[in-house]
Protein backbone atom coordinates (compact mmCIF):
# COMPACT_ATOMS: atom_id res chain seq x y z
CA UNK A 1 0.00 0.00 0.00
CA UNK A 2 2.83 2.40 0.90
CA UNK A 3 4.58 1.62 -2.39
CA UNK A 4 1.37 2.40 -4.28
CA UNK A 5 0.99 5.77 -2.50
CA UNK A 6 4.61 6.65 -3.27
CA UNK A 7 4.13 5.69 -6.93
CA UNK A 8 0.98 7.81 -7.21
CA UNK A 9 2.79 10.80 -5.74
CA UNK A 10 5.76 10.38 -8.06
CA UNK A 11 3.44 10.24 -11.07
CA UNK A 12 1.51 13.28 -9.82
CA UNK A 13 4.71 15.33 -9.37
CA UNK A 14 5.89 14.14 -12.78
CA UNK A 15 2.74 15.50 -14.44
CA UNK A 16 2.78 18.76 -12.49
CA UNK A 17 6.40 19.33 -13.47
CA UNK A 18 5.71 18.50 -17.11
CA UNK A 19 2.82 20.95 -17.35
CA UNK A 20 4.86 23.66 -15.60
CA UNK A 21 7.67 23.23 -18.15
CA UNK A 22 5.25 23.32 -21.09
CA UNK A 23 3.39 26.33 -19.71
CA UNK A 24 6.69 28.13 -19.14
CA UNK A 25 7.74 27.52 -22.74
CA UNK A 26 4.41 28.89 -24.02
CA UNK A 27 4.89 31.91 -21.77
CA UNK A 28 8.47 32.48 -22.99
CA UNK A 29 7.34 32.41 -26.62
CA UNK A 30 4.57 34.90 -25.84
CA UNK A 31 7.02 37.23 -24.10
CA UNK A 32 9.57 37.19 -26.93
CA UNK A 33 7.20 37.19 -29.92
CA UNK A 34 5.25 40.42 -30.35
CA UNK A 35 2.30 39.52 -32.55
CA UNK A 36 1.69 42.05 -35.37
CA UNK A 37 -1.99 42.18 -34.35
CA UNK A 38 -1.32 42.87 -30.67
CA UNK A 39 -1.44 46.64 -31.06
CA UNK A 40 -4.78 46.92 -32.79
CA UNK A 41 -6.39 44.41 -30.40
CA UNK A 42 -5.21 46.47 -27.43
CA UNK A 43 -6.24 49.83 -28.91
CA UNK A 44 -9.64 48.47 -29.96
CA UNK A 45 -10.26 47.27 -26.40
CA UNK A 46 -9.30 50.68 -25.03
CA UNK A 47 -11.58 52.41 -27.54
CA UNK A 48 -14.54 50.18 -26.63
CA UNK A 49 -14.04 50.86 -22.93
CA UNK A 50 -13.88 54.59 -23.64
CA UNK A 51 -16.52 55.08 -26.36
CA UNK A 52 -18.35 51.79 -26.95
CA UNK A 53 -18.41 49.54 -30.04
CA UNK A 54 -17.18 51.49 -33.10
CA UNK A 55 -19.55 51.53 -36.08
CA UNK A 56 -16.86 52.20 -38.67
CA UNK A 57 -13.09 51.80 -38.89
CA UNK A 58 -11.46 54.12 -36.32
CA UNK A 59 -7.84 53.42 -37.23
CA UNK A 60 -7.13 53.70 -40.98
CA UNK A 61 -7.10 56.68 -43.33
CA UNK A 62 -7.73 54.47 -46.36
CA UNK A 63 -11.10 52.95 -45.30
CA UNK A 64 -12.45 55.15 -42.47
CA UNK A 65 -16.09 54.60 -43.51
CA UNK A 66 -15.87 50.79 -43.63
CA UNK A 67 -18.30 49.03 -41.22
CA UNK A 68 -15.70 47.43 -38.96
CA UNK A 69 -16.78 44.18 -37.25
CA UNK A 70 -14.47 43.26 -34.39
CA UNK A 71 -14.79 39.48 -34.07
CA UNK A 72 -12.71 39.57 -30.88
CA UNK A 73 -14.23 42.59 -29.12
CA UNK A 74 -14.72 40.92 -25.72
CA UNK A 75 -11.19 39.54 -25.39
CA UNK A 76 -9.89 42.91 -26.65
CA UNK A 77 -11.68 44.55 -23.72
CA UNK A 78 -10.21 41.97 -21.32
CA UNK A 79 -6.72 42.69 -22.69
CA UNK A 80 -7.25 46.44 -22.33
CA UNK A 81 -8.32 45.94 -18.71
CA UNK A 82 -5.42 43.64 -17.85
CA UNK A 83 -2.61 45.38 -19.72
CA UNK A 84 -2.15 48.38 -17.36
CA UNK A 85 -1.85 45.99 -14.40
CA UNK A 86 0.22 43.10 -15.80
CA UNK A 87 1.72 44.38 -19.06
CA UNK A 88 2.67 42.29 -22.09
CA UNK A 89 4.57 39.80 -19.92
CA UNK A 90 1.49 39.16 -17.80
CA UNK A 91 -0.72 38.79 -20.89
CA UNK A 92 1.72 36.20 -22.22
CA UNK A 93 1.21 34.28 -18.97
CA UNK A 94 -2.58 34.69 -19.26
CA UNK A 95 -2.62 33.04 -22.69
CA UNK A 96 -0.05 30.41 -21.66
CA UNK A 97 -2.44 29.22 -18.94
CA UNK A 98 -5.24 28.69 -21.46
CA UNK A 99 -2.91 26.92 -23.88
CA UNK A 100 -1.75 24.57 -21.13
CA UNK A 101 -5.35 23.93 -20.04
CA UNK A 102 -6.22 23.11 -23.65
CA UNK A 103 -3.57 20.37 -23.70
CA UNK A 104 -4.57 19.09 -20.24
CA UNK A 105 -8.23 18.73 -21.27
CA UNK A 106 -7.21 16.95 -24.46
CA UNK A 107 -4.87 14.48 -22.79
CA UNK A 108 -6.82 13.71 -19.62
CA UNK A 109 -10.40 14.60 -20.55
CA UNK A 110 -11.16 11.24 -22.17
CA UNK A 111 -9.02 8.95 -19.99
CA UNK A 112 -11.08 6.73 -17.71
CA UNK A 113 -10.19 6.25 -14.04
CA UNK A 114 -7.82 9.21 -13.93
CA UNK A 115 -6.65 8.35 -10.41
CA UNK A 116 -5.40 4.96 -11.62
CA UNK A 117 -3.04 6.15 -14.31
CA UNK A 118 -0.19 3.63 -14.29
CA UNK A 119 3.46 4.05 -15.23
CA UNK A 120 2.98 2.73 -18.78
CA UNK A 121 -0.02 4.98 -19.36
CA UNK A 122 1.84 7.97 -17.97
CA UNK A 123 4.81 7.37 -20.26
CA UNK A 124 2.56 7.06 -23.32
CA UNK A 125 0.46 10.10 -22.44
CA UNK A 126 3.57 12.13 -21.64
CA UNK A 127 5.04 11.33 -25.07
CA UNK A 128 1.75 12.38 -26.66
CA UNK A 129 1.67 15.59 -24.62
CA UNK A 130 5.23 16.56 -25.57
CA UNK A 131 4.56 16.06 -29.28
CA UNK A 132 1.31 18.02 -29.07
CA UNK A 133 3.03 20.84 -27.14
CA UNK A 134 5.88 20.94 -29.66
CA UNK A 135 3.40 21.21 -32.53
CA UNK A 136 1.23 23.83 -30.82
CA UNK A 137 4.27 25.87 -29.76
CA UNK A 138 4.82 26.82 -33.40
CA UNK A 139 1.47 28.68 -33.42
CA UNK A 140 1.18 29.89 -29.81
CA UNK A 141 1.33 33.61 -29.05
CA UNK A 142 -0.60 36.38 -27.34
CA UNK A 143 -3.61 36.10 -29.63
CA UNK A 144 -7.34 35.43 -29.32
CA UNK A 145 -6.98 32.22 -31.36
CA UNK A 146 -5.76 30.56 -28.16
CA UNK A 147 -9.22 31.09 -26.68
CA UNK A 148 -10.79 29.27 -29.62
CA UNK A 149 -8.49 26.31 -29.03
CA UNK A 150 -9.52 26.27 -25.39
CA UNK A 151 -13.26 26.51 -26.11
CA UNK A 152 -12.89 23.86 -28.80
CA UNK A 153 -11.29 21.46 -26.31
CA UNK A 154 -14.12 22.08 -23.82
CA UNK A 155 -16.71 21.42 -26.55
CA UNK A 156 -15.07 18.12 -27.55
CA UNK A 157 -14.71 17.10 -23.90
CA UNK A 158 -18.47 17.59 -23.54
CA UNK A 159 -19.72 15.85 -26.69
CA UNK A 160 -17.36 12.85 -26.80
CA UNK A 161 -18.64 11.31 -23.57
CA UNK A 162 -22.30 10.08 -23.44
CA UNK A 163 -22.47 10.85 -19.72
CA UNK A 164 -21.09 14.37 -20.05
CA UNK A 165 -23.15 15.01 -23.16
CA UNK A 166 -26.34 14.13 -21.30
CA UNK A 167 -25.37 16.11 -18.20
CA UNK A 168 -23.92 19.26 -19.81
CA UNK A 169 -25.49 19.52 -23.26
CA UNK A 170 -27.61 22.53 -22.29
CA UNK A 171 -24.43 24.24 -21.13
CA UNK A 172 -23.18 24.18 -24.75
CA UNK A 173 -25.30 27.18 -25.94
CA UNK A 174 -23.80 29.32 -23.16
CA UNK A 175 -20.34 28.22 -24.26
CA UNK A 176 -21.10 29.43 -27.78
CA UNK A 177 -22.54 32.70 -26.54
CA UNK A 178 -19.20 33.61 -24.94
CA UNK A 179 -17.17 32.09 -27.74
CA UNK A 180 -18.92 34.17 -30.45
CA UNK A 181 -17.90 37.37 -28.65
CA UNK A 182 -14.29 36.30 -28.21
CA UNK A 183 -13.15 34.87 -31.55
CA UNK A 184 -14.54 34.03 -34.98
CA UNK A 185 -13.40 30.43 -34.51
CA UNK A 186 -16.79 29.75 -32.92
CA UNK A 187 -17.93 28.90 -36.46
CA UNK A 188 -15.56 25.90 -36.51
CA UNK A 189 -17.05 24.80 -33.19
CA UNK A 190 -20.59 25.18 -34.52
CA UNK A 191 -19.74 23.20 -37.66
CA UNK A 192 -18.15 20.50 -35.48
CA UNK A 193 -21.24 20.29 -33.27
CA UNK A 194 -23.51 20.09 -36.33
CA UNK A 195 -21.38 17.34 -37.92
CA UNK A 196 -21.33 15.35 -34.70
CA UNK A 197 -25.09 15.64 -34.14
CA UNK A 198 -26.06 14.88 -37.73
CA UNK A 199 -23.87 11.77 -38.02
CA UNK A 200 -24.93 10.54 -34.59
CA UNK A 201 -28.61 11.11 -35.34
CA UNK A 202 -28.38 9.17 -38.61
CA UNK A 203 -26.83 6.25 -36.75
CA UNK A 204 -29.22 6.24 -33.78
CA UNK A 205 -32.36 7.82 -35.27
CA UNK A 206 -32.75 10.01 -32.19
CA UNK A 207 -32.28 13.66 -32.86
CA UNK A 208 -34.80 15.91 -31.11
CA UNK A 209 -32.74 16.79 -28.01
CA UNK A 210 -29.45 17.12 -29.91
CA UNK A 211 -30.97 19.29 -32.63
CA UNK A 212 -32.48 21.51 -29.96
CA UNK A 213 -28.98 22.02 -28.54
CA UNK A 214 -27.67 22.83 -32.04
CA UNK A 215 -30.45 25.37 -32.66
CA UNK A 216 -29.97 27.01 -29.26
CA UNK A 217 -26.20 27.16 -29.82
CA UNK A 218 -26.67 28.79 -33.23
CA UNK A 219 -29.06 31.37 -31.78
CA UNK A 220 -26.69 32.01 -28.86
CA UNK A 221 -23.95 33.14 -31.28
CA UNK A 222 -26.26 35.97 -32.39
CA UNK A 223 -26.04 37.48 -28.91
CA UNK A 224 -23.28 39.88 -29.89
CA UNK A 225 -23.02 43.60 -30.77
CA UNK A 226 -23.24 42.89 -34.52
CA UNK A 227 -25.97 40.26 -34.71
CA UNK A 228 -26.00 38.25 -37.95
CA UNK A 229 -23.38 40.57 -39.44
CA UNK A 230 -20.82 38.68 -37.33
CA UNK A 231 -21.66 35.49 -39.23
CA UNK A 232 -21.25 37.36 -42.52
CA UNK A 233 -17.84 38.69 -41.49
CA UNK A 234 -16.61 35.29 -40.30
CA UNK A 235 -17.86 33.71 -43.53
CA UNK A 236 -15.99 36.35 -45.51
CA UNK A 237 -12.84 35.47 -43.59
CA UNK A 238 -13.18 31.74 -44.23
CA UNK A 239 -13.87 32.18 -47.95
CA UNK A 240 -11.29 34.91 -48.62
CA UNK A 241 -8.91 33.99 -51.44
CA UNK A 242 -6.72 36.93 -50.42
CA UNK A 243 -5.97 35.33 -47.05
CA UNK A 244 -5.24 31.96 -48.66
CA UNK A 245 -2.63 33.35 -51.04
CA UNK A 246 -1.14 36.32 -49.16
CA UNK A 247 -1.25 35.81 -45.37
CA UNK A 248 1.36 33.45 -43.94
CA UNK A 249 -0.81 31.77 -41.29
CA UNK A 250 -3.40 30.79 -43.93
CA UNK A 251 -0.93 29.11 -46.30
CA UNK A 252 -0.63 25.28 -46.52
CA UNK A 253 1.21 23.66 -43.60
CA UNK A 254 3.65 21.94 -45.96
CA UNK A 255 5.29 25.31 -46.69
CA UNK A 256 6.57 25.71 -43.14
CA UNK A 257 8.92 23.80 -40.84
CA UNK A 258 7.07 22.55 -37.77
CA UNK A 259 9.30 19.82 -36.33
CA UNK A 260 6.62 18.34 -34.07
CA UNK A 261 3.88 18.08 -36.71
CA UNK A 262 4.97 14.99 -38.71
CA UNK A 263 5.82 13.05 -35.55
CA UNK A 264 2.50 13.89 -33.89
CA UNK A 265 0.66 13.00 -37.10
CA UNK A 266 2.41 9.62 -37.21
CA UNK A 267 1.94 8.94 -33.48
CA UNK A 268 -1.71 9.93 -33.52
CA UNK A 269 -2.58 8.37 -36.87
CA UNK A 270 -1.08 4.95 -36.11
CA UNK A 271 -2.70 4.64 -32.68
CA UNK A 272 -6.13 5.84 -33.80
CA UNK A 273 -6.08 3.50 -36.79
CA UNK A 274 -5.02 0.59 -34.58
CA UNK A 275 -7.95 1.15 -32.21
CA UNK A 276 -10.44 2.65 -34.64
CA UNK A 277 -13.11 0.24 -33.44
CA UNK A 278 -13.04 2.07 -30.09
CA UNK A 279 -14.25 5.33 -31.66
CA UNK A 280 -17.56 6.45 -33.06
CA UNK A 281 -17.87 7.27 -36.79
CA UNK A 282 -18.45 10.93 -35.93
CA UNK A 283 -15.22 11.08 -33.89
CA UNK A 284 -13.18 9.46 -36.68
CA UNK A 285 -14.88 11.68 -39.26
CA UNK A 286 -13.95 14.82 -37.33
CA UNK A 287 -10.35 13.64 -37.09
CA UNK A 288 -10.15 13.09 -40.85
CA UNK A 289 -11.78 16.42 -41.68
CA UNK A 290 -9.37 18.37 -39.50
CA UNK A 291 -6.33 16.50 -40.84
CA UNK A 292 -7.29 17.69 -44.33
CA UNK A 293 -8.15 21.19 -43.07
CA UNK A 294 -4.79 21.43 -41.29
CA UNK A 295 -2.83 20.39 -44.38
CA UNK A 296 -4.86 22.84 -46.49
CA UNK A 297 -4.09 25.77 -44.17
CA UNK A 298 -1.65 25.80 -41.27
CA UNK A 299 -4.09 27.98 -39.31
CA UNK A 300 -6.21 24.84 -38.74
CA UNK A 301 -3.35 22.66 -37.44
CA UNK A 302 -4.02 23.63 -33.78
CA UNK A 303 -7.68 22.58 -34.21
CA UNK A 304 -6.51 19.22 -35.53
CA UNK A 305 -4.23 18.90 -32.49
CA UNK A 306 -7.21 19.56 -30.21
CA UNK A 307 -9.38 17.05 -32.11
CA UNK A 308 -6.72 14.36 -32.14
CA UNK A 309 -5.53 14.60 -28.54
CA UNK A 310 -8.51 12.92 -26.78
CA UNK A 311 -8.67 10.15 -29.40
CA UNK A 312 -4.93 9.51 -29.13
CA UNK A 313 -5.14 9.47 -25.32
CA UNK A 314 -7.90 6.85 -25.45
CA UNK A 315 -5.79 4.80 -27.87
CA UNK A 316 -2.85 4.95 -25.42
CA UNK A 317 -5.17 3.62 -22.71
CA UNK A 318 -6.45 0.82 -24.96
CA UNK A 319 -2.87 -0.24 -25.72
CA UNK A 320 -2.09 -0.37 -21.98
CA UNK A 321 -5.17 -2.52 -21.32
CA UNK A 322 -4.20 -4.85 -24.16
CA UNK A 323 -0.65 -5.21 -22.81
CA UNK A 324 -1.92 -6.20 -19.35
CA UNK A 325 -3.52 -9.30 -20.82
CA UNK A 326 -0.26 -10.48 -22.40
CA UNK A 327 2.53 -12.32 -20.67
CA UNK A 328 5.30 -9.81 -19.99
CA UNK A 329 3.32 -7.27 -21.97
CA UNK A 330 3.34 -4.59 -19.34
CA UNK A 331 7.14 -4.70 -18.99
CA UNK A 332 7.63 -4.56 -22.76
CA UNK A 333 5.16 -1.69 -23.05
CA UNK A 334 7.02 0.31 -20.39
CA UNK A 335 10.27 -0.12 -22.34
CA UNK A 336 8.53 0.82 -25.59
CA UNK A 337 6.92 3.96 -24.16
CA UNK A 338 10.16 4.96 -22.45
CA UNK A 339 11.91 4.93 -25.83
CA UNK A 340 9.07 6.88 -27.46
CA UNK A 341 9.11 9.37 -24.58
CA UNK A 342 12.84 10.00 -25.01
CA UNK A 343 12.34 10.60 -28.75
CA UNK A 344 9.39 12.91 -28.03
CA UNK A 345 11.44 14.81 -25.47
CA UNK A 346 14.25 15.27 -28.01
CA UNK A 347 11.74 16.56 -30.59
CA UNK A 348 10.25 18.93 -28.02
CA UNK A 349 13.69 20.31 -27.08
CA UNK A 350 14.64 20.79 -30.75
CA UNK A 351 11.34 22.50 -31.47
CA UNK A 352 11.72 24.81 -28.46
CA UNK A 353 15.20 25.82 -29.55
CA UNK A 354 14.17 26.46 -33.17
CA UNK A 355 10.99 28.35 -32.28
CA UNK A 356 12.52 30.54 -29.57
CA UNK A 357 15.48 31.31 -31.82
CA UNK A 358 13.25 32.23 -34.76
CA UNK A 359 10.71 34.31 -32.83
CA UNK A 360 13.48 36.62 -31.63
CA UNK A 361 13.34 38.03 -35.14
CA UNK A 362 9.80 39.23 -34.36
CA UNK A 363 10.64 40.76 -31.00
CA UNK A 364 10.07 44.48 -30.50
CA UNK A 365 13.81 45.17 -30.53
CA UNK A 366 14.63 43.32 -33.76
CA UNK A 367 11.49 43.54 -35.91
CA UNK A 368 9.47 46.64 -35.05
CA UNK A 369 10.40 50.32 -35.70
CA UNK A 370 10.66 51.20 -32.02
CA UNK A 371 13.21 54.00 -32.38
CA UNK A 372 11.76 55.26 -35.65
CA UNK A 373 8.45 55.75 -33.86
CA UNK A 374 10.25 57.75 -31.16
CA UNK A 375 11.73 59.95 -33.89
CA UNK A 376 8.29 60.46 -35.48
CA UNK A 377 6.79 61.33 -32.13
CA UNK A 378 9.33 64.15 -31.74
CA UNK A 379 8.87 65.39 -35.34
CA UNK A 380 5.24 64.48 -35.99
CA UNK A 381 4.51 64.82 -39.73
CA UNK A 382 1.57 66.89 -40.90
CA UNK A 383 0.54 64.33 -43.53
CA UNK A 384 -0.20 60.62 -43.34
CA UNK A 385 2.38 57.92 -42.60
CA UNK A 386 2.80 54.87 -44.85
CA UNK A 387 4.47 51.75 -43.44
CA UNK A 388 4.76 48.00 -43.86
CA UNK A 389 1.59 45.91 -43.41
CA UNK A 390 3.22 43.94 -40.57
CA UNK A 391 3.83 47.19 -38.66
CA UNK A 392 0.26 48.53 -38.87
CA UNK A 393 -0.84 47.23 -35.47
CA UNK A 394 2.39 48.43 -33.87
CA UNK A 395 1.89 51.98 -35.17
CA UNK A 396 -1.69 52.04 -33.84
CA UNK A 397 -0.34 51.07 -30.44
CA UNK A 398 2.78 53.22 -30.26
CA UNK A 399 1.81 56.20 -32.41
CA UNK A 400 -1.95 56.61 -31.80
CA UNK A 401 -1.82 60.21 -33.05
CA UNK A 402 -1.68 58.92 -36.64
CA UNK A 403 -3.92 56.54 -38.54
CA UNK A 404 -2.47 53.77 -40.72
CA UNK A 405 -2.71 52.73 -44.37
CA UNK A 406 -3.34 49.06 -43.57
CA UNK A 407 -3.13 46.64 -40.64
CA UNK A 408 -3.96 43.04 -39.74
CA UNK A 409 -7.74 43.57 -39.66
CA UNK A 410 -8.01 44.58 -43.29
CA UNK A 411 -7.04 41.78 -45.76
CA UNK A 412 -10.68 40.66 -46.13
CA UNK A 413 -12.15 44.17 -46.35
CA UNK A 414 -13.60 44.74 -49.79
CA UNK A 415 -16.51 46.97 -50.79
CA UNK A 416 -17.80 49.69 -53.13
CA UNK A 417 -16.31 52.73 -51.36
CA UNK A 418 -17.43 56.33 -51.05
CA UNK A 419 -15.20 58.98 -52.70
CA UNK A 420 -11.54 58.97 -51.56
CA UNK A 421 -11.94 55.69 -49.60
CA UNK A 422 -10.23 52.54 -50.83
CA UNK A 423 -12.23 49.56 -52.10
CA UNK A 424 -9.60 47.26 -50.59
CA UNK A 425 -6.66 48.85 -48.78
CA UNK A 426 -4.81 45.54 -48.51
CA UNK A 427 -5.01 44.86 -52.26
CA UNK A 428 -3.99 48.44 -52.94
CA UNK A 429 -1.03 48.00 -50.56
CA UNK A 430 0.08 44.78 -52.29
CA UNK A 431 -0.14 46.32 -55.74
CA UNK A 432 1.77 49.38 -54.54
CA UNK A 433 4.71 47.47 -53.03
CA UNK A 434 4.81 45.10 -56.02
CA UNK A 435 5.25 48.06 -58.34
CA UNK A 436 1.86 47.67 -60.01
CA UNK A 437 0.61 51.11 -58.89
CA UNK A 438 2.44 54.46 -59.20
CA UNK A 439 3.67 55.73 -55.84
CA UNK A 440 2.95 59.39 -56.58
CA UNK A 441 -0.69 58.76 -57.49
CA UNK A 442 -1.49 56.69 -54.36
CA UNK A 443 0.40 58.99 -51.98
CA UNK A 444 -1.28 62.09 -53.38
CA UNK A 445 -4.72 60.46 -53.01
CA UNK A 446 -4.24 59.90 -49.26
CA UNK A 447 -1.96 62.82 -48.43
CA UNK A 448 1.07 60.68 -47.49
CA UNK A 449 4.25 62.63 -46.80
CA UNK A 450 6.21 60.13 -44.67
CA UNK A 451 7.20 56.49 -45.25
CA UNK A 452 8.61 54.14 -42.61
CA UNK A 453 10.03 51.06 -44.26
CA UNK A 454 12.03 48.01 -43.08
CA UNK A 455 15.77 47.89 -43.62
CA UNK A 456 16.84 45.03 -45.88
CA UNK A 457 19.17 42.94 -43.74
CA UNK A 458 21.53 40.15 -44.74
CA UNK A 459 23.28 37.74 -42.41
CA UNK A 460 27.02 37.19 -42.85
CA UNK A 461 26.76 33.80 -41.12
CA UNK A 462 23.25 32.34 -41.49
CA UNK A 463 22.37 29.67 -38.96
CA UNK A 464 21.38 26.10 -39.75
CA UNK A 465 17.69 26.99 -39.39
CA UNK A 466 18.18 29.98 -41.74
CA UNK A 467 19.63 27.67 -44.40
CA UNK A 468 16.89 25.12 -43.83
CA UNK A 469 14.18 27.78 -44.19
CA UNK A 470 15.84 29.11 -47.35
CA UNK A 471 15.82 25.59 -48.85
CA UNK A 472 12.19 25.04 -47.78
CA UNK A 473 11.13 28.35 -49.34
CA UNK A 474 12.93 27.50 -52.57
CA UNK A 475 11.12 24.16 -52.78
CA UNK A 476 7.63 25.20 -51.65
CA UNK A 477 7.58 28.92 -52.49
CA UNK A 478 6.59 30.23 -49.05
CA UNK A 479 7.94 33.73 -49.70
CA UNK A 480 7.54 36.19 -52.52
CA UNK A 481 10.41 38.29 -53.84
CA UNK A 482 9.33 41.94 -54.18
CA UNK A 483 11.07 44.95 -55.74
CA UNK A 484 12.89 47.16 -53.24
CA UNK A 485 10.32 49.77 -52.24
CA UNK A 486 12.97 52.04 -50.74
CA UNK A 487 14.89 52.21 -54.01
CA UNK A 488 11.70 53.19 -55.83
CA UNK A 489 11.10 55.98 -53.32
CA UNK A 490 14.61 57.37 -53.76
CA UNK A 491 14.23 57.20 -57.55
CA UNK A 492 11.08 59.34 -57.26
CA UNK A 493 12.75 62.05 -55.22
CA UNK A 494 12.17 60.89 -51.64
CA UNK A 495 15.05 61.36 -49.21
CA UNK A 496 16.14 59.50 -46.09
CA UNK A 497 15.72 61.58 -42.93
CA UNK A 498 16.29 58.80 -40.38
CA UNK A 499 17.84 55.34 -40.33
CA UNK A 500 18.47 52.69 -37.69
CA UNK A 501 19.16 48.93 -37.93
CA UNK A 502 15.43 48.17 -38.28
CA UNK A 503 13.71 51.01 -40.14
CA UNK A 504 14.29 53.86 -42.59
CA UNK A 505 12.14 57.00 -42.67
CA UNK A 506 11.66 58.71 -46.07
CA UNK A 507 10.18 62.13 -46.75
CA UNK A 508 9.49 63.91 -50.01
CA UNK A 509 12.31 66.31 -50.84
Amino acid sequence: MLLWVVMVRIISFFWIGLFVVIGSVFWARGVIFLDPDFGWHLKTGELILREGIPKSDPFSYTMPSYPFVDQTWLIDVVMARLYPAIGAIGLAGFYAVFLTLTLAIGVFGSVSRLKRITVERSLGLAALLLLAAATLLYYSRVHSQAMTWFFFSVLLWTIHSPERRKRYRYFIPFLFMFWANIHGGFMAGLATLAFFIIVRSIRRRRFLGDFLVLCLSSLATLVNPYGFQLWVDVGRTLLSSTLMRSIQEWLPAIQFINVGLPFLLAFSGVLIWRYKASFSPEALGLYGVFVLAGLWSQRHIPLWVVVGLPLSAVAVERLALEAVGMRGGRRRLVRFWLGVLLISLAIFVVQVRIVLQNVQRVSEEQFYPRWAVEYLRSTLPSGQVFSSYEWGGYFLWKLPEKRVFVDGRMPIWRWVPPPRDSGSAFEEYLRLVRGELPIAEVFEKYGIDTVVWPVVRYKDKPSFTDRLEFFWDAVFGAREDLPDFGERLVAEGWGIVYRDPVAVIYRKM
